[in-house]
């Protein structure tokens, strides 16, 4: 028993490892170096970095850069309408970059995208308090948003305001034609659609518009910085006709898309002059935009209306019918139209 006992014992010695063969940790001084070196580093950055300009400059520009990649990712989630994910990558951007006016427009947008207009304003307003080189096209769009909430008196505050920062007048008239129309505040609209109308787009306002938009979306970029500045040179000092005359009228009209807009306003203004009892005034900008956009069924039917109201019943009539053939689902102007014959029949009868 005891011969078995010591035998085991023998056997499990013999299976020990010796010492040579058991790993160890070993520390040497090249080791500490190697990792004092680092540390060092660290540490002076944390004690120093802030009062050094160059390395807050660095970290300030790297921080930019992570934040505009960033918001650059959700918008693609956007396009693809996942609005969740591109809301939490914006979010993100601004815990990096809390002043990137590029993820606080488009948080607003995804909120107005997705029904929720007061946060979207919000968000928006967010951004106007930053320090931008220019917020026409934000008090702008903050106006649309006061608009679509109902909200018109503060909607047309910030379309006065984006007209004096600088945005294409045009359609700031526009959209202040829109506000008051929707306020009934009818003579106020015809003002406004009057004043778009005479400050439709040029070549020396449309070359404009593109400079103050460059520098406007190249402010703060560095390696386009040349391009920021040219364009700021050339806003400050103004622009040459010579500078002009490269482009001609096709350009201007494919650029500004010009025969297609001024129909629009042509019809926006009919539409507050009929309103403001103004027929004869109307019947004029109706057809003015019926030589531009001739297969509109709306046009036809407005400019029918308006020849009803003048008693001229056959040319209301002629409008009514083409309204028909071009939009057959046009309940209300087939229903004039059939209003229209019978008073004719009746005076034929008379």
């Amino acid at each position: 028993m005891s011969g078995n006992r010591k035998s085991k014992r023998r056997k499990i010695d013999r299976e020990k490892p010796s010492p040579a063969n058991i790993p160890t940790r070993r520390f040497s001084a090249l080791g500490w170096a190697a990792l004092g070196g680092p540390l060092s580093i660290v540490l002076f950055l944390l004690i120093f970095g802030g009062r050094i300009p160059y390395l807050t400059d660095y970290s300030a520009q790297e921080a930019k850069k992570a934040a505009e990649e960033i918001c650059r990712f959700g918008k693609e989630r956007m396009r693809t309408s996942q609005y969740q994910a591109a809301h939490t990558m914006f979010m993100e951007a601004l815990k990096i970059k809390p002043d990137l006016p590029d993820a606080y427009i488009n948080i607003s947008q995804i909120y107005y995208l997705t029904g929720n207009i007061p946060q979207a304003i919000e968000w928006l307003e967010r951004a106007i308090a930053l320090d931008l080189p220019q917020k026409d096209l934000l008090f702008n769009n903050l106006g649309l948003l006061y608009a679509h909430s109902g909200d018109f008196p503060t909607a047309l505050t910030m379309f006065e305001r984006a007209l004096s920062s600088g945005m294409k007048p045009e359609q700031v008239y526009n959209n202040i034609g829109t506000a008051n129309l929707s306020q009934r505040n009818y003579p106020q609209a015809v003002e406004a659609y009057r004043a778009a109308i005479e400050h439709r787009p040029t070549v020396r306002s449309m070359y404009y518009e593109t400079l103050r938009r460059v520098v406007a979306e190249y402010y703060g970029d560095e390696e386009l910085e040349y391009v920021y500045r040219a364009a700021k040179g050339q806003l400050e000092r103004g622009v040459m006709d010579e500078e002009l005359a490269v482009y001609d009228s096709v350009s201007v009209f494919r650029f500004g898309r010009s025969a297609h807009r001024q129909a629009e306003l042509y019809e926006n203004l009919a539409r507050a002059l009929e309103l403001n009892g103004e027929f004869d005034e109307a019947m004029k900008y109706c057809g003015e935009a019926l030589k531009t956009k001739p297969n509109s069924a709306n046009l036809h039917f407005q400019l029918g209306g308006l020849y009803f109201r003048k008693m001229k019943l056959n040319e209301a009539r002629r409008h009514f019918e083409r309204a028909v053939r071009l939009n057959p689902k046009l309940n209300s102007a087939r229903l004039a139209l059939e209003e229209v014959k019978r008073m004719i029949e009746g005076i034929r009868e008379n």
